[in-house]
Parts: C-alpha cells; structure tokens; sequence
C-alpha cells in the first residue's frame, strides 16, 4: 500500500514539475507566474524572488547572454527603478536612461521615431520627457483601452497590428487613428474591400525613416516605429502600381489588370435565372440556363466564351462547380487558372413552366483595356465626379440618443496643391487707389477689396464684404493675417467665434503705373451642416470622423485607401454620364448630348430604361453596344459594339430598322465612317446624308420645236447615290403626276444594276396641241425614294400650208365684202355688166389671194426664214452628235474590215494608236471599250495610276491631305469622266445649294483648300457662320452693305483692321481694335474691364483728356473706363464721393452747379 502511494506521489510530482515547466515558458504572458513567483504580487514580471531560483531556469529564450542570474536582478529586484515596467523608454530608446548588460533587443533610434508618423497617436509625445513617450508606447502595445493614461499591470507582448485590422479600421481605437476604408488585404466587415494581395507593412516598409541597424522583429515593427507619409507612392495614381512592374514589386506585387489572365473576384455575385436566361460573366463569358430536369432538382446550364460553347454544365442544388483553364499569360507563362466558381443555390420548378434557379458566383475581375488613372477613377470610385468638395469636422455632441458631428466645407484653401498659391488682385493695368474697387472673389459670398496702398508699399486698406455688405475693413501690414469670425449654428448647436476668412497680406508693391497687394494662405470655410452619427456620409462612416478630420467628396482621392472607392462599377445604363465629353472624365468619351450622335438621334428610342438617365441618347448607345435593353452595366460586349455593316446589310437581330443596303455596292465598302462619321475618325456622331439623288443630267431633246406628225425623242442619264442602283425611271408630259405613276422607262441596257443608267425614249406627239410643251423626267433609288425632276420644253407647230392659205383667204375674202360693201353703198341697182365684173374681179382675188402670189415678204419675214434656216441646220447638228455620243465611237466610224483584215483578226490597238499613255499603261483593254474606245470602264489594275494623265490632280491630292486624298480614284469616278456630285457624300451647307455652288468655293481634289471668287455671296457664308451673319446683317455700319469676301478674300483670313481704317494711335494693331470694337459691328462698343489706354480714348476726345492733365486732381491718375465703364455712359458723381457736402447740396442740389467742368473740379464756379 505504501509502495503504491508512493507511486502515486511520485506521479503527482512529475505531472505537477512538467505544468511547471509548461507555466514557465509562459510567463511572459500569464498571470499563472506566480507559480515561481511566490511573492503573491500582481506584477509578476517585477517580483523578488525566493533564493534557489534561476531566472534562468524559464527564460533560457531571452535575446540576453547572461553570466548569471544575477544580472536578471538589475531589473527585476528593483521595481520602483523601471516604474513597474511602464517605462519603455529605459530599455527600448536610445539614451533611455538604464543600462542592460548585454542587452541585444530592440532598441528606437531618436532620429527615426521622432520624425514617424506615429510618434503622438495618443498626442502626449514630448521629445524632452521620456515618460510621456510612454504613453505613446502604451498606445499600441497595450490593448486594454481604460484610460489614456492608466498604465499597463504587466509588460505586454502583444502590440496591435494593422494587418489583424486592430487598427484603422472597424476597430477603431480611443486615439481616433485614421481610418483605412478600402484598398487592404482583408475583406473588411461592412462593405466590400479593393482587396490587395499583401498586408500594410509590406507596401509601408518602402517609406520608413532612418532606422539605422538595429535589430527589428518584423516589416510591421518597422512601420509600426518608424513608418512615414514622406516618401509614400503616388497614392492617387492606380496605375502607379499595376502597370509599372518595377513599382509593383515594390509596393505589394500589385496586379496588372490589362494581363489577358485575371483572378476572381473578391465579391460574391447573386443571379436569378429563368429557363433561357443568359447572365454575363464579364470578359465575355455568359451562362444560359438551358433546363430543369423533369424532378426539379438539377439545372443544365451552357458556359460560353463568345459564341463558342465551352462547357455543358448539370448541377444539383447545392453543389458547386469550378471551370479551369490554362492560359499564357503576357510573360509567355503558361498558368492554369480558375475562371468560374459556381454554385446552384436553389431551384424552383413550378406551374405552366415557371422554372428558375438561383445561382451564387466568384468569376474573373475585368480585364482593362484603359491605361490612365482618370479612367480607373471613373469606375472604381463611386459616384464619381470631376469638381471636388472637401470638407473639415468641427465638433461633436453627444447626447443620450445619439451622436451629431458637425462639418464645414472648405470652399478655398491656398494650402491645397489645385490651388493657387497667391493671387494678385490688381492686374498691372491697373493703379490702385483710394476707392478703386476690383475684387477677390472668396466664396460663400466673401469678396476681398483693396482700398488703397500706402505710399512707402509697406501696409494697404483691405476690405472684406459679405452678399455685398462691409463686414470688416482692415489696416494690414506686409505679413499680417486678416481674419474674420463667425458664431456658426446647425439646428440649435451654436460654436461660437470660428475664423471663416482667413488671409495673409504677403506683400505689398509700390510702382511707377500701379500697386498691388499680394495675397497668401487664403482659407475660407461654409456655413455649418450637422449629420448623426453611424450614417454615411459621401461614402465616409460618420462615427469614424471625429474633430480636425478632413474628407473629400468626388474630384481625384486624396488616397486610394477612401470609402468611395470599390471593386468596379462596371458601367452603368447611364453611359453619358461617363462618357459624355463635356462631363470631363478625361475617358472614352464623345459630344452625345450636344450633337444626338447625328443620324442615330432616335436610334432604339423606345427602349424602356430602368431609372433615371441624364439622356435619352444612352437608349443609342445600347442599340451599338448592346442588345438594345437597358443593360444596368457594361454590357459584355461593350468594347465590342455592332459595326454599320451589322445592321445595315446582315441584318442582324435586332437591326432596329435600319436601311438594308445589303444588295448594292455601296453596302460592301469598307470604312463606313469615313463619310458617314461627323466626328472622323470617330465612329459614333452619324452623318446622315440627304442627297437630291438619284439625279438626271446629260438629258438631250431631238428639237425644241417640232411639227405635229413628228415624234419627239429625248435621251438622258440618272445618277443614283454613291455606289447606289438606280431602281426605276418614268416620263410625264406637262403634268407631274404621282411619283410612280408615270410613264415607266428602261436603261438602254435593259437592266437596273448601276449606279448610273442611260435611257432614250420616243414621245408621239401627234396627240398633242400645238403650242408649248413640257417633258418631266426622275428617277428611283430603292425604298421607292424619287429623286427631284428635270425638265426640258418643246413646242409643236401647226400645219403651215392650211394655216398660210387660209390666212390669204380670209384677206381675199375682205377685199370682196368691201367692193360690195362699196356698190351696195351707192344704193344703185348694179347692171349685169358691173356684177359679171364683180364675180370675174372676186375670182381673181380668191385664187390670187389664195395662192400667196399677193404675200410680199417684208424684212421681218426674210429674217425669220434665215432663222428657220440656222435652227434647222442647228438641229441636223445636234442629232449629228447626239447620234456620234450615243454610239461613243469616235474615230471608228469605219467599215469592219478596216481593222479585222481578215476573219477572226484582232488587231492590236498600239498599231495605230501607239502607247498613247507610256509603257505603264501597255493594255488598253484594260479601261477602253474597242468598238467603243472612249466608252471607259474602271480597272483595279490601273486605279492608281490615273495620276499618269491627270497630273495636276494627283499634285493637289498630294499636297493637301485629306480625306479625299485617302481615296481611290474610282471611289468618286465609277466611270471615265463621270463627275461625282459633292451633295452625294457631303450634307450641303443650304438646302439650295448646287454642286456649282460647291465647287465654286471647294476645289473638288483640294476641298479644305477654300478660295472665295467673286460671286459668292454673303448668305452662302451664313450657313455656317450665322451667329457673325446676323452681328453683320443687324448693325448699322457700312460693314453690312460689304460682301464677306471683301474682307475674307481667304477662308479663315482674318484682316488686319488698319488696312483700311486709320487708327486712333500710331501703335494699336488689330488686338487693340476688337478689344472694344466687334469687327462684324464696330459701332457697338463694348469696352473691358483691363486694357484700355487713356490715350485710346484721347484720340478722339483730345479736348477732355487735355482739361484732364491740366486739372491736377486724383482724376487724372484714373483710367478713363474708372467712371465710363461703358462708352458714352457719364456717371453720377456721388457714385463715387457720396455728398461730401451736405449743407451746400441744400443750396446747390447738383455738383455741376459749382463744379461746371467734369474733368476739372478744381475749378469751381458758383451758378448764385
């Protein structure tokens, strides 16, 4: 039994030795200590101890080579030397005060942590007492948050430490440290986080100070003691880190978002799909969920990249799919990655096919196409705008309910880098004198004037208004602060007596034209607003913002460590809102707003939007960037949109109606956006081009005058839009009728496949009347749009033989009536003889008259018959060419045999021709038709060596580039000397204007090159320039009785106003000139507010400027616009000097009742 319990002893013992030795190792950190330390005190890293022990015997680990114990002792048996162990400076800084014998541990260097950032986080640092730097080390080192000053009980191990987010972050401690909302390596508690890839000290190690060599424990003791914001990264350029790799490795390996390889994202997305359903992935990757099983508990679903099917996916609820894939990445590596981790949360499978699933994914982080931080900006912070608002804390209440903090914007602040550092208020043009009255506009209503500036340059008058009224008047000299106080109130809480302007009077200079005041550290705050505490404010939790804490709202981040910045918004249904060019985002952007993009102004216009847009503009943008529905983000294919041809001849789904032009030529060319894109090379404001197409020229009548058995026959050629087919072409006589109901008309070929159609046709006009006639002729592009008519008149004549002999007749006839008449009027009864005389005589004059043997050709005659004569021969002439055009074969008018000798002999064209155009061109064929040689046809062979022949065109391409200089020549010339009309590409500037009027200005090879002839008139210039036409049209000078070329003989010259008006000064140029004068209306003057010259003035009004020098008085150290402002305008006097005199106004009521000359009020003449 004894035996036994001696056993049972001995294991007692043993297992009580090992806790022991457990307890030992850890008695720096347990209270369990006491063990060893048999004192019973609290403390037990400062007890005495019982003789016998080692502190060896447990603290063999220490960075202490010891001889003895008894060194230990120094310390530890001593505890009022080391204050309990609260006096961290003895050991831990240099010139700490003890000395520990061989001490190896880590010891502060005064140059480093003095100079650190965080040397005051508890604000009791004082560089000459040690024992306030305590406090200091208590702040981080110890965790129990008591009180500021309460000491700790024991020597603490455990500091906080960044990266466990102990600090500037949700846990925010009792010192107020600043708070680190985003952009670190822990997903925070309360709002998703731009996640990094290593924690704090890593990338703070980069900007630590002066450490010397003394040994630290890690990166995060580094910056813990010696960590700085002297020598931070450009913490407001993204790019800084993730596209410069240097940088990156540098500050925590930041990742390259443009890498064609990405990561997932941080942030766990949520969809709910309906059978059919497709969800976008980002990177172009999508789901479609295909179906549900007939249990309803699996989903099958189809992984895309594009179009192409990467996957067929079947999940049961609850499970989890992860797609992987090896890539290379732009080192040329090949990496296996996770594209896609996927979860089937939940699936419903109802009635009448109501089928959905809910689905939880992580997939790739966009990849970036940008490079500019302005871009990563617009994204990744939300609600990004350009103008920048910071604003300040100025208290806090707390109250049983709830906690108030109280904030000011800071509307100017010089301090700040996007400020200036001074401002001058006078400009040198200026002197500034008693009452001069330029201002500096401060904000919130605050204006700063100067008065006047002494005379030894050592002091000025300043004073500050407010909405207008004095509020303070200051004497300042050189390197005084003005300041200006406020009592500020926000629903009841009062702080009184805040500085709300304040300015320092840097300098102050005195010289022969001018003074001025120069103006330094200028700061202006608002009026007071208040918020609740644990609200959000512009991103900012308000129950982290605390007195003297700063925060800005929108404008470049002050870091990227800000509460608005965010994993990526990805886009938005508003796109104008970013991309809009006025906006300013320094991004992809366009005028959308301002121009409609042109032609796609009610593109997809009925599209329903979500919410609230800036424009209903976005509604175009979705069309060619998306599938026409409002998208809520980037669509996936954004930076992939729909190209014209898409649309306008594949007709893809959805087209939103627009023009197929699948089946003409002009649907198959290239670049599109050369000529339809107003904002080339951009692609997105459409010029929608009108033209009067298709259009008729070259239309031939065989005679305007014909006779009525004749037939009339008419020949023309329709032109079609550019590399467009004309579709039909009709006739009416007189009478324009409906478009399509005319007279229907064929090509000469038979077939509607060109751009350009000849047609003849033959008109019967023995159904007409004789008389004046009109034959109207238009043509058909498709979708039945006619082009405008053209015209031309013929007359038909009468027989000339019936009208001629009836017309002698008739004369014949009258010579009858009037014997009778003459017999009958004797009243005498003829004899048989004087009737037989009187048939006989009426006989003769019938067949005579009848005849024409009567008709005496006078000299108007003779001339009409030579007339009739030419117009025939004329006529003859214009069947001869119209006959040789038509045939377009001159020069072989010859019999066939003249060159096929033989049968079957083709002879070469060089044998009588020659190489006419050089060895270049050696194959005629090639462009000439050989029966019909100048019956051109276009050759890809030869497109570019036009230049061959029309040398001078080709010159003017070359030396004047532009967009015309980029083209083929074939582009506009479809056939040999076919003439392409402007209006066919380019929008005329008026409506009536024709391609003359273009040409007239714009020669066709060199259009930018703009020479004005002659005849242009004004109004052609108005069309563009209109708001200078109407300044033109509405003034009442001989300017507007003047074409513009008068002036602009050259488009954009402007000339020099000395050309033809003599100057006020020998010195002025035209600069001078429209300074007051408006050039299109000289009359109307408006003079500036800087630069006018007194002897400007005197120019004209010599006799005033005279009076003015010889008076003597302040007036003439003014410039004349002090009290004329405005030209012709007198101002009162007590604008300026009040009523100086008050008892004399009672008897003299207006100053020019004594001081009779305005210019010279010195001399006084009393009117009684």
């Amino acid at each position: 039994m004894r035996i036994i319990k001696r056993k049972w002893v001995y294991t007692v013992v043993a297992l009580l030795t090992i806790f022991l030795c457990i307890n030992g190792s850890l008695a720096l950190v347990e209270d369990d200590c006491r063990i060893c330390h048999t004192t019973g005190l609290v403390d037990v890293h400062h007890l005495l101890f019982e003789e016998g022990y080692s502190c060896l015997d447990c603290h063999d680990f220490m960075n202490i080579s010891l001889g003895n114990a008894r060194d230990c002792l120094i310390c530890h048996t001593n505890p009022g030397e080391i204050d309990h162990g609260i006096n961290c400076t003895h050991c831990h800084l240099e010139g700490g005060g003890l000395t520990v014998p061989n001490w190896n541990g880590p010891i502060l260097t005064r140059s480093g942590f003095f100079n650190s950032v965080h040397k005051n986080i508890t604000g009791d640092f004082n560089s000459s007492n040690y024992s306030d730097i305590n406090m200091v080390c208590w702040g981080c080192h110890y965790k129990e948050e008591l009180s500021r000053t309460q000491p700790p009980r024991r020597h603490p191990l455990s500091p906080r430490n960044c990266s466990n987010m102990d600090c500037h972050n949700v846990k925010q401690s009792i010192y107020n440290e600043p708070m680190i909302y985003e952009h670190f390596k822990d997903v925070d508690e309360i709002d998703e986080n731009v996640s990094t890839a290593v924690n704090c000290p890593e990338c703070h190690v980069n900007s630590i100070i002066n450490p010397q060599k003394n040994i630290v424990l890690s990166n995060t003791s580094l910056v813990s003691h010696y960590g700085s914001t002297d020598d931070l990264i450009n913490t407001t350029s993204c790019i800084y880190c993730h596209l410069d790799l240097d940088n990156a490795q540098d500050w925590g390996n930041a990742p390259d978002p443009t890498d064609n390889v990405s990561t997932l994202s941080d942030e766990e997305w949520e969809e709910t799909l309906y059978v059919g359903d497709k969800w976008d992935l980002s990177n172009r990757y999508f789901l479609i969920f295909q179906d549900l099983t007939v249990k309803g508990d699996s989903a099958h679903l189809q992984l895309y990249l594009n179009d192409l099917l990467l996957e067929d996916i079947v999940l049961h609820e609850g499970t989890n799919y992860i797609y992987e894939e090896e890539f290379i990445d732009s080192d040329n590596n090949q990496v296996d990655c996770i594209v896609l981790d996927l979860d089937l949360i939940s699936v419903f499978s109802g009635m009448n096919n109501t089928n959905f699933v809910t689905l939880k994914a992580h997939y790739w982080k966009r990849i970036h196409p940008e490079n500019n931080d302005s871009t990563c900006w617009a994204c990744h912070m939300d609600n990004y705008v350009i103008e920048k608002k910071r604003y300040v804390v100025l208290d806090e209440d707390e109250d049983e309910d709830n906690e108030i903090i109280y904030y000011v914007e800071v509307l100017l602040d010089f301090s700040e880098k996007d400020t200036p550092d001074q401002k001058i208020l006078s400009p040198e043009d200026f002197v500034l004198k008693e009452g001069y009255n330029q201002t500096m506009q401060l904000g919130g209503g605050f204006e700063l004037m100067v008065n006047e500036v002494d005379i030894d340059g050592k002091q000025a008058s300043l004073t500050l208004t407010k909405n207008g009224s004095v509020v303070e008047e200051y004497i300042s000299h050189e390197g005084d602060y003005i300041e200006y106080e406020e009592d500020l109130s926000f629903n009841g809480h009062d702080i009184d007596d805040v500085v709300v302007v304040r300015a320092k009077l840097d300098s102050v200079f005195n010289g022969i034209t001018y003074d001025a005041a120069i103006i330094t550290d200028v700061k202006v705050i608002s009026e007071l607003y208040g918020i609740e505490d644990d609200e959000i404010l512009g991103g900012y939790n308000t129950s982290q913002l605390h007195i003297d804490d700063t925060f800005s709202i929108g404008g470049t981040p002050d870091t990227f460590h800000v509460p608005l910045l965010n994993e990526g918004l990805d886009g938005g249904s508003d796109c104008v809102y970013c991309h809009e060019i006025s906006n300013g985002f320094n991004i992809s952007a366009v005028s959308a707003v301002h121009s409609r993009l042109g032609g796609h102004d009610k593109l997809n216009a009925n599209a329903i939007s979500n919410e609230d847009l800036i424009s209903d503009i976005n509604k175009a943008c979705w069309a060619c960037h998306g599938d026409g529905t409002d998208p809520g983000r980037h669509p996936p294919d954004y930076l992939y949109p729909k190209q014209c041809e898409d649309c306008h001849v594949a007709l893809m789904d959805p087209n939103f109606n627009a023009v197929d032009i699948s089946d003409e030529v002009h649907g198959q060319v290239e670049d599109c956006s050369r000529c339809h894109a107003a904002d080339y090379p951009g692609l997105h404001v459409i010029n929608m081009f009108e033209p009067l197409t298709p259009y008729i020229i070259n239309m031939n009548v065989t005679s305007e005058e014909i006779d009525k058995a004749q037939y009339l026959t008419t020949s023309f050629t329709a032109i079609a839009g550019w590399n467009m087919k004309v579709r039909s072409m009709e006739y009416f006589i007189d009478i324009e009728g409906q478009p399509g109901d005319g007279i229907s008309l064929e090509p000469v070929d038979g077939i509607f496949d060109e751009q350009v159609e000849d047609a003849q046709f033959s008109v019967n006009v023995s159904e007409l009347e004789p008389g004046e006639h009109i034959i109207i002729i238009h043509s058909m592009e498709r979708d039945n749009k006619w082009g405008p008519i053209t015209t031309a008149e013929f007359s038909i004549e009468s027989d000339s033989i019936i009208s001629e002999h009836l017309g002698h007749s008739l004369l014949g006839l009258s010579i009858l009536v009037l014997l009778a008449c003459i017999i009958f009027w004797r009243r005498s009864k003829p004899t048989l003889s004087v009737l037989n005389v009187l048939i006989l005589t009426s006989i003769i004059v019938l067949v005579t008259t009848g005849s024409g043997c009567l008709s005496v050709p006078d000299e108007t005659d003779q001339i009409r018959t030579e007339q009739e004569d030419n117009e025939d021969i004329v006529n003859n002439e214009d069947r001869t060419d119209q006959i040789t055009t038509l045939s377009e074969g001159i020069g072989h008018d010859r019999e066939c045999t003249f060159c096929h000798s033989e049968l079957g002999h083709i002879p070469e064209c060089t044998q009588c021709h020659g190489l006419i155009h050089g060895n270049s061109l050696p194959d005629c064929k090639k462009c000439h038709d050989a029966h019909g040689p100048l019956n051109f046809t276009g050759s890809q062979s030869y497109e570019n060596n036009c230049g061959i022949c029309h040398i001078k065109q080709l010159n003017e391409f070359n030396e004047n580039p532009g967009r015309h200089a980029d083209l083929k020549c074939d582009y506009c010339h479809l056939k040999h000397r076919q003439i392409e009309i402007c209006i066919n590409c380019h929008e005329p500037h008026g409506t009536d204007l024709t391609y003359h009027d273009c040409i007239n200005c714009h020669p066709a090879h060199m259009p930018q090159q703009i020479d004005y002839p002659d005849d242009v008139a004004s109004e052609d210039c108005g069309y563009c320039h209109e708001e200078v036409s109407i300044s033109l049209q509405s003034g009442h000078t001989l300017h507007n009785t003047l074409e513009c070329t008068y002036c602009h003989t050259v488009h954009a010259l402007i000339p020099d106003c000395n050309d033809c008006h003599a100057p006020h000064t020998s010195n002025q140029t035209y600069e001078d000139c429209v300074v007051c004068h408006d050039a299109h209306d000289p009359v109307v003057m408006e003079l500036p507010t800087t630069g006018t010259w007194r002897d400007t003035c005197a120019a004209c009004h010599k006799q005033i400027d005279d009076e003015l020098q010889e008076s003597e008085t302040k007036h003439d150290d003014l410039g004349c616009i002090y009290c004329h402002p405005e030209h012709a305008y007198l101002p009162t006097c007590d604008s300026c000097h009040g009523l100086p005199h008050k008892e004399i106004h009672e008897s003299y009521t207006e100053c020019k009742m004594c001081h009779v000359y305005s210019h010279a009020v010195k001399d006084i003449l009393f009117s009684k």
